[in-house]
């Protein structure tokens, strides 16, 4: 298998469980806070939504989206580390990009206030908080990105040396 499709296949792995783990915190924050879920929507090619019977406090269960987008995939990636199951730079991979995901969305949607965004204004939030911890959130996804890809080249094997020349 190439490697762009490794690539593709690995993306489109992550973007269906960051949108489910996101979700799960919405759910999580709705069950936490006395609401009801009526169903959450999950598409194949739409983005995912959490539909709610009752929500007695919309300003946590809308936090709670990105709340659980990050500290779910958080949790997995540390019980993999402390456990030592294999396949432990996929699941940090994993939680990166549920960090720069969630991050850029919240930050773009204190702009656009299309949906938690929106959520999170009208019911007491502020722009500046969506901003604030949206790029927070993107740029340790980003910083811890840059830190792996430096772990990774100082691990490379050096290049043996040609020794034919020596006497």
């Amino acid at each position: 298998m190439s490697k762009v499709i490794k690539l593709i296949l690995i993306l489109v792995i992550y973007w269906y469980v960051m949108m489910a783990v996101h979700e799960l915190g919405h759910v999580a924050g709705s069950w936490v806070t006395g609401g009801q879920v009526d169903r959450v929507v999950f598409g194949l090619l739409k983005l995912s939504r959490t539909d709610l019977i009752c929500n007695p406090h919309p300003l946590i269960v809308a936090w709670s989206g990105f709340a659980g987008g990050v500290v779910f995939p958080g949790i997995i990636y540390l019980l993999w580390r402390v456990f030592k199951i294999p396949g432990l730079n996929f699941i940090f991979g994993l939680f990166c990009f549920c960090l720069i995901v969630n991050g850029v969305y919240m930050a773009a949607d204190a702009f656009y206030k299309s949906a938690d965004g929106k959520s999170i204004i009208q019911h007491g939030g502020n722009m500046w908080q969506l901003l604030v911890v949206g790029i927070f959130l993107t740029a340790f996804g980003l910083w811890l990105v840059d830190n792996l890809q430096r772990k990774v080249e100082v691990k490379k094997p050096a290049a043996k040396q040609d020794k034919s020349h020596c006497s």
